[in-house]
């Protein structure tokens, strides 16, 4: 696929840069790697040499270093291993050997931006073939052939699928014309692969600007790859404004020759990181989308749904493996176990038992033991909050009318809380309240002006809501109202609607929408009728209904506390339109 300049098209550069990395790249024994992500206000540094050995183990050393503006810098150092161990378990009377995957990292401070980058210790089987994957789940096991895949394979790979994947099919690269790439030798007889684009967008006065740039090296006769560069880097930039950006970049530099065969003392020592015994262990329940952790007196509400236990106190003190496995409760009326997890029933006292392996000191075989937590207290949950709602009328509480009854719901979170409330009035002339076994209050106004109501949790007094009302006047001519005024509302987006209602029974909308100084207009009608202050609209001229309903109300929430009309749009949204002299 040459060219009569030496180019090569952008899918056959790629091809050799692929080729050149899948044919030499395991025998590479270090890789020097450095990674930047950064915006105009934080920086993050990680530098990292990679030591691959004869047997596919990897172990690294790095430094870390986070800047943030305005803020000391966070550094900090780490270790990694990647490696391959025998477990010994025990089965019954014999003792088992299984060969695992294990991959520590240990930071001396733990200050990671990401799982990447924080302290981490993992086992996984190693079976040679996906037929023996037997009950293992995903994540519990590692194919032989991946795991002596080592470091060097694993960084420059996702480098190589980035350019495979971002530019191959770019529809930046395609529109900057960006369709050969031309290696370049340099005078120690590497080639180097350049492939940069630039691309720009504007929107709603912002431009967008896209940097790409890839460079790779390839050994002389172009079998090994030696070095990789990626960087993405996006800038915005507003008239007026300082440039905004985000930038990341990922390099290495490979060096080849023989691996080491043996790991030196400073290694880390892989049975520092993984769980032999327990001496205590702590709780934590998850409530909604909230996990708590479970205090010294070891209660948990209802409205807790499931249990977890992790070793606390234990050996090593370094083990990070401290999930325990739920195994028995005395008690499943109030704590049972479903889908291997403890899930709380109801109120009761209850043992919660925990298994795990434990390892054996004669034989540094693992054996499955168990931890029990004693006394853990299941209570009903208290009242966080009560929320306190019309039953299907819009805006009601500022549009009551007298001689109507109307019906109100409640309901008291969590569900699991004890529901009982009870309702007070701040003005017993003005409406009566009244509690009702269906969880809803039954309101009746008496007299024209504004009231609260008050519900309070009787469990947890503390605990309560207040709403306004507003009765209307008996004596207002509620269609002399509409007809003699014209109502307004203005969006946030800056379209503008007047109603006029006539007395034939036409309601006249006009509309007024302004986007970058232009003003566009239109004009529809439909019919309105009353009942009450109850608005019905019906008979658009047009398939689409603009209006669902309303209500005459009196804005409390507004400056001078107008009356107006409550209206409910076709999209659920409530909007409030005021009396105008325009």
């Amino acid at each position: 696929s040459l060219v009569n300049d030496g180019s090569l098209s952008l899918e056959d550069a790629y091809n050799e840069i692929a080729k050149a990395q899948k044919e030499e790249l395991n025998n590479a024994k270090r890789v020097v790697y450095h990674n930047e992500s950064s915006s105009a206000t934080v920086k993050n540094n990680i530098d990292q040499t990679y030591t691959n050995y004869e047997d596919g183990s990897t172990t690294s050393e790095g430094s870390y270093t986070r800047s943030v503006e305005g803020k000391e810098d966070e550094t900090d150092t780490f270790k990694t291993i990647a490696t391959s161990t025998v477990d010994k378990y025990e089965n019954g009377d014999e003792i088992d050997n299984y060969r695992m995957f294990v991959e520590v990292k240990d930071f001396d401070k733990d200050i990671g931006i990401s799982s990447d980058y924080k302290d981490s210790a993992t086992k996984k089987f190693i079976i040679n073939s996906s037929d023996d994957v037997g009950n293992l789940s995903d994540g519990e096991y590692i194919l032989a052939k991946d795991f002596e895949a080592n470091a060097a394979a694993n960084l420059t790979s996702k480098v190589a699928n980035f350019l495979a994947s971002d530019i191959m099919g770019s529809d930046y690269a395609i529109q900057t014309g960006l369709n050969k790439v031309k290696p370049t030798q340099k005078e120690t007889g590497e080639w180097e692969y350049l492939i940069q684009f630039q691309y720009s967008s504007s929107d709603d006065g912002i431009v967008t600007t896209y940097l790409t740039k890839l460079q790779y090296v390839l050994s002389q006769d172009k079998s090994r790859l030696l070095s990789f560069d990626a960087l993405n880097k996006t800038t915005y930039e507003r008239e007026g404004d300082d440039p905004a950006y985000s930038l990341y970049e990922e390099s290495g530099e490979i060096v080849y020759g023989d691996k080491a065969t043996e790991m030196g003392k400073d290694v880390l020592n892989i049975d520092n990181y993984f769980l032999t015994d327990v001496l205590s262990a702590r709780l934590e329940a998850v409530s909604g989308f909230k996990t708590i952790t479970v205090g010294d007196d070891l209660t948990i509400p209802t409205n807790c749904s499931t249990i977890f236990g992790y070793a606390d106190s234990r050996k090593p003190l370094k083990s990070m493996n401290t999930a325990l496995t739920a195994s028995k409760s005395s008690n499943e009326e109030a704590v049972a176990i479903e889908d291997d997890n403890f899930v709380v029933k109801g109120v009761g006292v209850t043992n919660l038992t925990f298994s795990f392996y434990r390892k054996r000191p004669s034989t540094g075989a693992y054996y499955l033991s168990s931890f029990t937590v004693n006394n853990v207290t299941i209570i009903s949950a208290k009242a966080e909050s009560i929320s306190f709602r019309a039953k299907g009328d819009i805006n009601l509480q500022y549009g009551l009318e007298i001689g109507k009854t109307y019906s109100w719901g409640y309901s008291v979170s969590p569900k699991e809380a004890p529901q009982a409330i009870t309702a007070s009035i701040s003005d017993a002339e003005k409406a009566e309240v009244q509690v009702n076994a269906d969880s809803t209050i039954t309101i009746k106004p008496k007299k024209e002006g504004e009231f609260s109501i008050t519900l309070t949790s009787v469990g947890t007094p503390e605990i309560s809501v207040v709403k306004r009302f507003y009765t209307l006047s008996d004596t207002m001519d509620y269609k002399s109202f509409l007809t003699g005024n014209k109502f307004y509302y203005k969006n946030a987006f800056n379209t503008v609607q007047t109603l006029t209602f006539q007395e034939d029974g036409t309601c006249l909308r006009h509309m007024e929408q302004t986007d970058n100084g232009n003003t566009s207009t239109s004009d529809d009608t439909c019919k309105w009728s009353l009942e009450g202050a109850v608005l019905t609209f019906s008979d658009f001229d047009g398939e689409f209904k603009v209006f669902e309903s309303g209500r005459i109300v009196k804005f409390l929430e507004k400056e001078g506390e107008p009356l107006g009309l409550s209206i409910s749009a076709n999209d659920g949204s409530e909007n409030a339109f005021v009396p105008t002299n325009d």
